[in-house]
Protein backbone atom coordinates (compact mmCIF):
# COMPACT_ATOMS: atom_id res chain seq x y z
CA UNK A 1 0.00 0.00 0.00
CA UNK A 2 1.65 3.29 -1.11
CA UNK A 3 1.74 6.23 0.82
CA UNK A 4 -0.92 9.00 -0.56
CA UNK A 5 0.31 12.43 -0.94
CA UNK A 6 -1.80 15.59 -2.02
CA UNK A 7 0.45 15.54 -4.69
CA UNK A 8 -1.07 12.47 -6.17
CA UNK A 9 -4.58 13.29 -5.45
CA UNK A 10 -3.85 16.91 -7.58
CA UNK A 11 -2.84 14.43 -10.33
CA UNK A 12 -6.22 12.93 -10.31
CA UNK A 13 -7.95 16.16 -10.38
CA UNK A 14 -5.45 17.42 -13.33
CA UNK A 15 -6.24 14.10 -15.74
CA UNK A 16 -9.36 14.54 -14.97
CA UNK A 17 -9.52 18.25 -16.43
CA UNK A 18 -7.14 17.67 -19.09
CA UNK A 19 -9.63 15.18 -20.29
CA UNK A 20 -13.28 17.36 -19.92
CA UNK A 21 -11.32 20.30 -22.12
CA UNK A 22 -9.97 17.35 -24.37
CA UNK A 23 -12.89 16.24 -25.01
CA UNK A 24 -14.71 18.93 -24.82
CA UNK A 25 -12.88 20.55 -27.50
CA UNK A 26 -13.37 17.71 -29.61
CA UNK A 27 -16.58 17.39 -29.52
CA UNK A 28 -17.82 20.71 -29.90
CA UNK A 29 -19.52 21.48 -33.19
CA UNK A 30 -20.54 25.20 -34.33
CA UNK A 31 -24.23 25.45 -33.73
CA UNK A 32 -24.88 22.33 -31.27
CA UNK A 33 -25.08 21.72 -27.58
CA UNK A 34 -22.62 20.40 -26.01
CA UNK A 35 -22.79 18.35 -22.06
CA UNK A 36 -20.58 15.45 -21.28
CA UNK A 37 -19.34 14.69 -17.70
CA UNK A 38 -16.25 13.93 -17.77
CA UNK A 39 -15.44 12.13 -14.92
CA UNK A 40 -17.92 9.98 -15.45
CA UNK A 41 -16.21 8.67 -19.11
CA UNK A 42 -12.31 8.88 -16.79
CA UNK A 43 -14.20 6.66 -14.26
CA UNK A 44 -15.24 4.16 -17.23
CA UNK A 45 -11.81 4.32 -19.22
CA UNK A 46 -9.74 4.20 -15.82
CA UNK A 47 -11.32 0.73 -14.93
CA UNK A 48 -10.97 -0.92 -18.61
CA UNK A 49 -7.20 0.74 -17.54
CA UNK A 50 -7.34 -1.27 -14.50
CA UNK A 51 -7.11 -4.46 -17.26
CA UNK A 52 -4.96 -3.11 -19.31
CA UNK A 53 -0.82 -4.15 -20.27
CA UNK A 54 1.83 -3.50 -21.89
CA UNK A 55 2.07 -0.87 -24.85
CA UNK A 56 -2.03 -0.62 -24.44
CA UNK A 57 -1.31 0.75 -20.76
CA UNK A 58 1.04 2.86 -21.74
CA UNK A 59 -1.27 4.48 -24.87
CA UNK A 60 -3.84 5.15 -21.96
CA UNK A 61 -2.00 6.54 -19.46
CA UNK A 62 -0.44 9.42 -21.69
CA UNK A 63 -3.86 9.87 -23.25
CA UNK A 64 -5.35 10.16 -19.85
CA UNK A 65 -2.78 12.24 -18.70
CA UNK A 66 -1.84 9.45 -15.83
CA UNK A 67 1.49 10.44 -14.31
CA UNK A 68 1.18 7.50 -11.20
CA UNK A 69 2.23 4.15 -11.37
CA UNK A 70 -0.67 1.64 -12.12
CA UNK A 71 -0.95 -0.45 -8.91
CA UNK A 72 -0.72 3.11 -7.06
CA UNK A 73 -3.26 4.96 -9.64
CA UNK A 74 -6.28 2.87 -8.41
CA UNK A 75 -5.39 3.44 -4.45
CA UNK A 76 -5.74 7.70 -5.02
CA UNK A 77 -8.66 7.15 -7.33
CA UNK A 78 -10.54 5.47 -4.61
CA UNK A 79 -9.55 7.68 -2.10
CA UNK A 80 -10.55 10.61 -4.44
CA UNK A 81 -14.18 9.44 -5.60
CA UNK A 82 -15.09 8.44 -2.50
CA UNK A 83 -15.04 12.13 -1.13
CA UNK A 84 -17.27 12.81 -3.74
CA UNK A 85 -20.76 10.59 -2.38
CA UNK A 86 -22.45 13.33 -0.98
CA UNK A 87 -26.44 13.44 0.06
CA UNK A 88 -26.74 16.34 2.49
CA UNK A 89 -27.03 19.96 0.93
CA UNK A 90 -26.39 18.74 -2.36
CA UNK A 91 -26.63 15.14 -3.46
CA UNK A 92 -23.92 13.99 -5.58
CA UNK A 93 -23.74 10.07 -6.23
CA UNK A 94 -20.82 8.05 -8.41
CA UNK A 95 -21.74 3.98 -9.11
CA UNK A 96 -19.59 2.07 -11.52
CA UNK A 97 -20.37 -1.49 -12.44
CA UNK A 98 -19.35 -4.81 -14.69
CA UNK A 99 -21.46 -6.93 -16.81
CA UNK A 100 -19.46 -9.95 -18.52
CA UNK A 101 -20.65 -12.47 -20.40
CA UNK A 102 -18.38 -15.69 -19.06
CA UNK A 103 -17.91 -14.15 -15.29
CA UNK A 104 -15.64 -17.21 -14.49
CA UNK A 105 -13.50 -15.91 -17.41
CA UNK A 106 -13.02 -12.74 -14.93
CA UNK A 107 -9.60 -12.45 -12.59
CA UNK A 108 -9.95 -12.78 -9.72
CA UNK A 109 -7.69 -9.92 -9.26
CA UNK A 110 -9.50 -7.88 -11.49
CA UNK A 111 -12.95 -8.53 -9.91
CA UNK A 112 -11.34 -7.34 -6.47
CA UNK A 113 -10.19 -4.19 -7.99
CA UNK A 114 -13.70 -3.35 -9.73
CA UNK A 115 -15.03 -4.18 -6.10
CA UNK A 116 -12.66 -2.79 -3.62
CA UNK A 117 -11.47 0.16 -5.65
CA UNK A 118 -14.30 1.12 -7.80
CA UNK A 119 -16.94 -0.19 -5.69
CA UNK A 120 -18.10 -1.71 -8.57
CA UNK A 121 -21.26 -4.06 -8.58
CA UNK A 122 -21.23 -7.27 -10.41
CA UNK A 123 -24.61 -7.52 -13.38
CA UNK A 124 -26.44 -9.62 -14.83
CA UNK A 125 -25.10 -9.57 -18.70
CA UNK A 126 -28.21 -8.32 -20.79
CA UNK A 127 -29.22 -5.36 -22.17
CA UNK A 128 -32.16 -4.85 -19.49
CA UNK A 129 -30.13 -5.56 -16.14
CA UNK A 130 -27.44 -2.86 -17.06
CA UNK A 131 -30.38 -0.36 -18.44
CA UNK A 132 -32.12 -0.94 -15.07
CA UNK A 133 -29.17 -0.13 -13.23
CA UNK A 134 -28.03 2.65 -14.69
CA UNK A 135 -32.15 4.22 -14.66
CA UNK A 136 -31.61 3.45 -10.82
CA UNK A 137 -28.28 5.34 -10.49
CA UNK A 138 -29.50 8.01 -12.59
CA UNK A 139 -32.95 8.47 -10.59
CA UNK A 140 -34.91 7.57 -13.71
CA UNK A 141 -33.71 10.21 -15.95
CA UNK A 142 -31.33 8.07 -17.93
CA UNK A 143 -33.38 4.87 -18.76
CA UNK A 144 -31.45 2.93 -21.48
CA UNK A 145 -27.69 3.51 -21.98
CA UNK A 146 -27.31 0.59 -24.70
CA UNK A 147 -30.17 -1.28 -27.17
CA UNK A 148 -28.18 -4.55 -27.44
CA UNK A 149 -25.05 -5.81 -26.50
CA UNK A 150 -24.33 -6.73 -30.57
CA UNK A 151 -21.08 -8.76 -30.05
CA UNK A 152 -19.71 -7.60 -26.65
CA UNK A 153 -18.44 -9.91 -23.80
CA UNK A 154 -17.76 -7.40 -21.32
CA UNK A 155 -19.07 -4.22 -20.13
CA UNK A 156 -18.05 -1.25 -17.68
CA UNK A 157 -20.44 1.24 -17.10
CA UNK A 158 -20.33 4.11 -14.97
CA UNK A 159 -23.15 6.59 -13.73
CA UNK A 160 -23.00 9.86 -11.76
CA UNK A 161 -25.98 12.44 -10.60
CA UNK A 162 -26.07 15.47 -8.94
CA UNK A 163 -29.09 17.49 -7.80
CA UNK A 164 -28.18 20.88 -6.10
CA UNK A 165 -30.16 24.23 -4.82
CA UNK A 166 -28.74 27.21 -5.52
CA UNK A 167 -27.01 29.16 -2.82
CA UNK A 168 -28.69 32.51 -3.92
CA UNK A 169 -31.84 31.11 -5.96
CA UNK A 170 -33.41 33.06 -8.94
CA UNK A 171 -36.96 34.56 -7.95
CA UNK A 172 -39.59 32.80 -10.24
CA UNK A 173 -41.23 36.50 -10.13
CA UNK A 174 -38.02 37.58 -12.02
CA UNK A 175 -38.21 35.30 -14.82
CA UNK A 176 -39.12 36.62 -18.25
CA UNK A 177 -38.78 35.89 -21.55
CA UNK A 178 -36.33 37.15 -23.87
CA UNK A 179 -34.46 37.01 -27.05
CA UNK A 180 -31.33 34.32 -26.84
CA UNK A 181 -29.20 35.09 -30.07
CA UNK A 182 -27.57 31.99 -31.45
CA UNK A 183 -24.16 31.54 -33.54
CA UNK A 184 -26.62 31.94 -36.27
CA UNK A 185 -27.31 35.11 -35.16
CA UNK A 186 -30.97 34.37 -35.17
CA UNK A 187 -32.71 34.69 -31.95
CA UNK A 188 -35.23 32.93 -30.32
CA UNK A 189 -37.33 33.46 -26.99
CA UNK A 190 -35.98 31.64 -23.66
CA UNK A 191 -36.92 32.17 -20.25
CA UNK A 192 -34.25 34.69 -19.01
CA UNK A 193 -33.70 34.65 -14.62
CA UNK A 194 -33.02 37.33 -12.96
CA UNK A 195 -31.15 38.89 -9.60
CA UNK A 196 -28.64 40.94 -8.34
CA UNK A 197 -26.50 39.41 -5.52
CA UNK A 198 -22.73 38.98 -4.31
CA UNK A 199 -21.05 36.17 -6.53
CA UNK A 200 -17.28 35.14 -6.93
CA UNK A 201 -16.84 36.82 -10.82
CA UNK A 202 -13.89 37.88 -12.93
CA UNK A 203 -13.53 39.74 -16.09
CA UNK A 204 -11.19 38.92 -18.80
CA UNK A 205 -10.24 40.09 -22.63
CA UNK A 206 -12.78 39.98 -24.27
CA UNK A 207 -14.67 37.73 -21.62
CA UNK A 208 -16.45 37.29 -18.60
CA UNK A 209 -17.03 34.41 -15.45
CA UNK A 210 -19.24 33.78 -13.22
CA UNK A 211 -19.40 31.33 -10.34
CA UNK A 212 -22.63 30.39 -8.93
CA UNK A 213 -22.21 28.05 -5.90
CA UNK A 214 -24.92 25.05 -4.49
CA UNK A 215 -26.35 25.06 -1.20
CA UNK A 216 -22.92 22.73 0.47
CA UNK A 217 -22.87 21.05 3.91
CA UNK A 218 -19.87 20.49 6.76
CA UNK A 219 -17.70 17.65 6.10
CA UNK A 220 -14.73 17.31 9.15
CA UNK A 221 -15.14 21.14 9.62
CA UNK A 222 -14.90 21.62 6.16
CA UNK A 223 -17.56 23.42 3.94
CA UNK A 224 -18.11 20.78 0.80
CA UNK A 225 -19.68 22.71 -2.26
CA UNK A 226 -20.57 21.81 -6.03
CA UNK A 227 -20.60 25.64 -7.80
CA UNK A 228 -21.36 25.99 -11.85
CA UNK A 229 -18.80 28.54 -13.71
CA UNK A 230 -19.94 29.91 -16.47
CA UNK A 231 -17.45 31.83 -19.32
CA UNK A 232 -19.38 34.60 -21.52
CA UNK A 233 -17.86 36.27 -24.27
CA UNK A 234 -18.62 39.68 -24.45
CA UNK A 235 -19.49 39.26 -28.06
CA UNK A 236 -22.51 37.34 -28.74
CA UNK A 237 -20.54 35.34 -31.62
CA UNK A 238 -17.35 34.75 -29.23
CA UNK A 239 -17.65 31.47 -28.32
CA UNK A 240 -15.99 30.03 -31.39
CA UNK A 241 -12.57 32.31 -30.67
CA UNK A 242 -12.75 31.28 -27.31
CA UNK A 243 -12.94 27.67 -27.60
CA UNK A 244 -10.05 27.94 -30.41
CA UNK A 245 -7.60 28.80 -27.17
CA UNK A 246 -8.92 26.60 -24.87
CA UNK A 247 -6.43 24.92 -22.41
CA UNK A 248 -7.60 23.20 -18.83
CA UNK A 249 -4.91 25.53 -17.89
CA UNK A 250 -6.49 28.79 -18.92
CA UNK A 251 -9.69 27.73 -16.91
CA UNK A 252 -7.53 27.16 -13.80
CA UNK A 253 -6.45 30.20 -13.97
CA UNK A 254 -9.84 31.91 -14.21
CA UNK A 255 -11.53 30.05 -11.65
CA UNK A 256 -8.51 31.05 -9.36
CA UNK A 257 -9.40 34.82 -10.45
CA UNK A 258 -12.24 35.04 -9.16
CA UNK A 259 -13.71 37.52 -6.42
CA UNK A 260 -16.56 38.27 -4.70
CA UNK A 261 -18.66 40.94 -5.21
CA UNK A 262 -22.26 41.92 -6.44
CA UNK A 263 -23.35 41.43 -10.10
CA UNK A 264 -26.19 41.31 -11.58
CA UNK A 265 -26.99 38.36 -13.05
CA UNK A 266 -29.25 37.28 -16.08
CA UNK A 267 -29.30 33.38 -16.87
CA UNK A 268 -31.51 31.44 -19.06
CA UNK A 269 -33.46 28.26 -17.42
CA UNK A 270 -32.82 25.36 -19.64
CA UNK A 271 -32.91 21.78 -20.03
CA UNK A 272 -29.94 19.73 -22.40
CA UNK A 273 -30.37 16.18 -23.05
CA UNK A 274 -27.53 14.73 -24.96
CA UNK A 275 -25.71 11.23 -26.52
CA UNK A 276 -22.26 10.72 -27.45
CA UNK A 277 -20.44 7.78 -29.19
CA UNK A 278 -16.65 9.01 -28.06
CA UNK A 279 -14.88 5.94 -29.48
CA UNK A 280 -13.31 8.22 -32.34
CA UNK A 281 -12.53 11.20 -29.60
CA UNK A 282 -10.74 8.87 -27.33
CA UNK A 283 -8.81 7.50 -30.05
CA UNK A 284 -7.60 10.48 -31.27
CA UNK A 285 -6.75 11.52 -28.10
CA UNK A 286 -3.91 8.88 -28.73
CA UNK A 287 -5.43 5.41 -27.48
CA UNK A 288 -5.10 3.65 -30.81
CA UNK A 289 -4.02 -0.38 -29.30
CA UNK A 290 -6.78 -0.51 -27.01
CA UNK A 291 -9.24 -0.05 -29.81
CA UNK A 292 -7.58 -2.92 -31.94
CA UNK A 293 -7.74 -6.78 -31.49
CA UNK A 294 -3.80 -6.60 -30.52
CA UNK A 295 -5.55 -4.65 -27.38
CA UNK A 296 -3.52 -6.37 -23.90
CA UNK A 297 -6.24 -6.77 -21.69
CA UNK A 298 -4.81 -9.27 -19.99
CA UNK A 299 -4.99 -7.99 -16.76
CA UNK A 300 -8.90 -8.72 -17.13
CA UNK A 301 -9.42 -12.14 -17.80
CA UNK A 302 -7.70 -15.71 -18.37
CA UNK A 303 -8.57 -15.35 -21.74
CA UNK A 304 -7.57 -12.55 -23.61
CA UNK A 305 -7.06 -12.79 -27.11
CA UNK A 306 -8.87 -10.04 -29.13
CA UNK A 307 -10.43 -8.59 -26.62
CA UNK A 308 -10.67 -4.99 -27.12
CA UNK A 309 -12.73 -1.54 -27.15
CA UNK A 310 -15.33 -1.33 -29.69
CA UNK A 311 -17.67 0.97 -28.53
CA UNK A 312 -18.37 4.09 -25.55
CA UNK A 313 -21.60 5.27 -25.23
CA UNK A 314 -22.40 8.30 -22.90
CA UNK A 315 -25.62 9.89 -22.09
CA UNK A 316 -25.83 12.98 -20.43
CA UNK A 317 -28.80 15.40 -19.33
CA UNK A 318 -29.41 18.75 -17.33
CA UNK A 319 -32.16 20.99 -15.83
CA UNK A 320 -31.58 24.43 -14.58
CA UNK A 321 -33.66 26.22 -13.25
CA UNK A 322 -34.84 28.93 -10.36
CA UNK A 323 -34.44 26.50 -7.61
CA UNK A 324 -31.12 24.84 -8.35
CA UNK A 325 -29.57 22.37 -11.22
CA UNK A 326 -30.08 18.55 -11.90
CA UNK A 327 -27.01 16.92 -13.81
CA UNK A 328 -26.99 13.53 -14.17
CA UNK A 329 -24.66 11.22 -16.97
CA UNK A 330 -23.66 7.60 -17.98
CA UNK A 331 -21.37 6.06 -19.34
CA UNK A 332 -20.78 2.47 -21.39
CA UNK A 333 -17.79 0.57 -22.26
CA UNK A 334 -18.30 -1.91 -24.39
CA UNK A 335 -15.74 -4.76 -24.91
CA UNK A 336 -16.11 -7.18 -27.93
CA UNK A 337 -13.53 -10.27 -28.79
CA UNK A 338 -12.19 -10.04 -32.18
CA UNK A 339 -10.70 -12.98 -34.36
CA UNK A 340 -6.94 -12.90 -34.03
CA UNK A 341 -5.45 37.61 -15.78
CA UNK A 342 -5.66 40.87 -14.71
CA UNK A 343 -8.60 40.86 -12.00
CA UNK A 344 -10.76 44.66 -12.87
CA UNK A 345 -13.08 46.21 -10.32
CA UNK A 346 -14.95 49.03 -11.82
CA UNK A 347 -17.02 51.14 -9.66
CA UNK A 348 -20.61 50.07 -11.77
CA UNK A 349 -22.28 47.15 -10.78
CA UNK A 350 -21.64 44.31 -13.65
CA UNK A 351 -24.07 43.20 -15.55
CA UNK A 352 -24.17 39.56 -16.66
CA UNK A 353 -26.36 38.76 -19.25
CA UNK A 354 -26.10 35.07 -20.63
CA UNK A 355 -28.24 35.73 -23.58
CA UNK A 356 -25.74 34.35 -26.38
CA UNK A 357 -23.62 31.18 -26.49
CA UNK A 358 -21.67 30.33 -23.45
CA UNK A 359 -19.48 27.67 -22.25
CA UNK A 360 -20.68 26.01 -18.39
CA UNK A 361 -18.71 23.63 -15.88
CA UNK A 362 -20.06 22.18 -12.89
CA UNK A 363 -16.88 21.79 -9.88
CA UNK A 364 -16.01 20.57 -6.74
CA UNK A 365 -15.53 24.07 -5.42
CA UNK A 366 -12.70 21.95 -2.60
CA UNK A 367 -10.87 20.31 -5.34
CA UNK A 368 -11.65 21.51 -8.52
CA UNK A 369 -12.45 18.81 -10.26
CA UNK A 370 -14.85 19.13 -13.27
CA UNK A 371 -18.19 16.70 -12.63
CA UNK A 372 -19.86 18.18 -16.27
CA UNK A 373 -19.25 20.20 -18.97
CA UNK A 374 -20.82 21.78 -21.44
CA UNK A 375 -22.03 24.74 -23.82
CA UNK A 376 -25.42 26.55 -24.30
CA UNK A 377 -25.50 27.62 -27.82
CA UNK A 378 -29.00 27.12 -28.96
CA UNK A 379 -32.59 26.37 -27.15
CA UNK A 380 -33.87 24.98 -30.12
CA UNK A 381 -31.31 21.93 -31.44
CA UNK A 382 -30.41 20.76 -34.78
CA UNK A 383 -33.47 18.11 -36.64
CA UNK A 384 -32.99 14.95 -35.02
CA UNK A 385 -31.31 16.59 -31.90
CA UNK A 386 -33.04 16.92 -28.09
CA UNK A 387 -32.26 20.26 -27.02
CA UNK A 388 -33.76 22.54 -24.59
CA UNK A 389 -36.90 22.06 -25.44
CA UNK A 390 -38.92 21.90 -22.14
CA UNK A 391 -37.66 25.59 -21.13
CA UNK A 392 -39.62 26.26 -25.00
CA UNK A 393 -42.58 24.70 -24.29
CA UNK A 394 -43.17 26.35 -20.49
CA UNK A 395 -42.82 29.82 -22.73
CA UNK A 396 -45.38 28.76 -25.48
CA UNK A 397 -47.51 27.41 -22.67
CA UNK A 398 -47.07 31.11 -20.47
CA UNK A 399 -47.92 32.98 -23.84
CA UNK A 400 -50.87 30.94 -24.01
CA UNK A 401 -52.37 31.80 -20.96
CA UNK A 402 -51.73 35.34 -21.09
CA UNK A 403 -53.99 35.45 -23.82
Amino acid sequence: MMEITKKDEQSIIDANNFVAVDLYSRLAKEDENLFISPFSILAALCMAYGGARGNTAAQMEKALHIVIPQDGFHQVFNRFSALLDVSQGYELAVANALSMKVERQILDSYKNLIKSVYRGEFLKFSANAINDWVSKQTRGHITKIVDDLKTAVLMLVNAIYFRGVWDFQFEKDNTRDSDFYMMSRKSVPVPLMHQTDKFRYAEKPGMQVLDMVYKGHQRSGKLEQISMVVFLPRKRDGLAKFEGGLTAKFVQQSIASLREREVEVFFPRFSLETQYELYKPVKDMGMTEAFTPEANFSGMTAEPAGLMIDSIIHKAMIDVDEEGTLATAATALLMPTAAPFRITNPPRIPIFRADHPFLFLLRDVNTGIILFIGRFVAPIGPEGKRSSFIPLIKTLTNRLRRR
